[in-house]
């Protein structure tokens, strides 16, 4: 890490210190039509240019743009709104607005954010963050500056502080995630089920489920799309909790209304949500296991319970499951 920020230093003279002959050298030989933060390492350059990339990546990781005309910096891809994490904001909306710079949200005869344009892009608490960075009157360079020295500019010292952070976060974050882990595996093996279930329920945790994405990136099959809707990826969370055509299976607004209010990454984050929150882990696993059960025999031709059956029967059976297991 000591290392790291020395060379970081380095990177940051490419960025700012324009003058120096260090700077026109490795500009004309390594970068000559972009700026340091866009270069590119090749297999020509030297042990010098690849260590400073190296730095480059410090300075990548922990700088923050000041917003001038905004011509520069990437909505969704730089760190330019004012808070520590997340540092990027949420995925863009609007697939043609992914690569747009900030000067679309500057209204250029104001110098003011354009709120309605800003209001339907983002979420409120980045609304707000936004609205509350200032704009000059009169349109200048985003400048790039360095937001753990007080002044704003790279230094050594800073650099090793935050890389120091840095590291300290994710020790903790790594922790937090095996204990969570820890947790989710223990509810979900001691959970009062039958056996299949719990290991069709660890199987998806793990993206082990023949589905058709796990098909398509194994070559096995020529798409991805989910067997039921055609509309979107088949992966675990889709084939079982958020495809359209199971919305008869989930419709009980009494048990899983937070279906529509809680978005789910993969389905080992909606199975440790289940487990924090409700008391329906029994019932969610016996459900599931009907759920791919019915898709398995639909796609081979078997004979299958109707889909707007299945959520009676996962209940009517695990009833009698757990009636047993005190006979």
């Amino acid at each position: 890490m000591f290392n790291d920020s020395l060379l970081a230093k380095q990177a940051w003279r490419l960025l700012h210190d324009h003058n120096s002959l260090f700077y026109k050298v490795f500009k004309a030989r390594f970068f000559p039509n972009t700026s340091i933060m866009e270069a590119r390492d090749s297999r020509l350059g030297s042990y010098a240019w690849r260590s400073i990339l190296i730095g480059r990546d410090v300075i990548q990781r922990g700088a923050r743009w000041r917003v001038g005309d905004g011509k520069n910096i990437r909505i969704w891809q730089d760190y330019w709104i004012p808070r520590m994490h997340p540092t990027l904001l949420s995925a863009c909306p609007i697939s043609d607005f992914e690569d747009s710079s900030v000067d679309i949200l500057i209204d250029p005869q104001s110098r003011q954010w354009n709120v309605e344009m800003v209001e339907g892009l983002f979420n409120e608490e980045e609304v707000e963050l936004i609205k509350q960075i200032p704009l000059s009157n009169v349109a200048s360079e985003d400048i790039l500056y360095w937001p753990y020295s007080s002044n704003g500019v790279y230094s050594s010292k800073s650099g090793y502080k935050f890389l120091k952070m840095e590291d300290e976060l994710m020790d903790r974050a790594h922790n937090s995630v095996v204990e969570d882990d820890s947790q989710v595996w223990k509810r979900l093996w001691s959970m009062n089920a039958p056996q299949k279930v719990k290991t069709l329920l660890w199987r998806a945790c793990r993206e082990a489920l023949p589905t058709k994405c796990s098909l398509f990136r194994r070559k096995i099959t020529e798409e991805d799309l989910c067997v039921r809707c055609r509309a979107a990826i088949e992966n675990s969370l889709h084939a079982l909790w958020s495809c359209t055509e199971l919305d008869l299976v989930w419709g009980d607004p009494e048990l899983w209304s937070f279906r529509n209010e809680v978005q789910f990454l993969s389905f080992k984050e909606l199975l440790s949500w289940i487990i924090k929150h409700t008391q329906l882990l029994e019932l969610f696993a016996v459900t599931v296991w009907s759920i791919w059960n019915q898709r398995n025999r639909v796609r081979l031709n078997q004979p299958a319970d109707a889909i707007h059956q299945i959520a009676y029967l996962s209940k009517k059976w695990l009833a009698e499951y757990q009636a047993r297991q005190f006979v």
